[in-house]
């Protein structure tokens, strides 16, 4: 091949679909946070009334359940990521922390 030709170069591919997600911030939602973590402990005490009773009594309902909705928002963000529809995301999230070994 002479100097002055060019080699071409194959296509470049499309950019990935699916950016790798971020982690949610978590300081910009926290009504978010806490309706989640409401929502949660209402569930519990229905599936889990004696976890919840034990967990209330040694002071650690309130925090168990904002770590829980933290989860919950974290695997939401991943699943439509991995382009699952809101709702759908939603489902798997909140199935993944409604039922947890207490």
């Amino acid at each position: 091949m002479s100097p002055n030709q060019r080699q071409s170069r194959p296509p470049s591919p499309p950019p990935f679909p699916n950016p790798i997600p971020q982690p949610p911030d978590l300081n910009q939602a926290p009504s978010q946070l806490s309706n989640l973590a409401q929502q949660l402990k209402s569930q519990w005490l229905l599936a889990r009334p004696k976890a919840m009773r034990r967990l209330e009594a040694a002071g650690q309902l309130d925090q168990f359940a904002e770590e829980a909705a933290e989860q919950v928002l974290i695997i939401q963000q991943q699943c439509q990521a991995a382009g699952m529809q809101p709702h759908e995301a939603n489902e798997v999230a909140m199935q993944s922390v409604l039922l947890p070994d207490l």
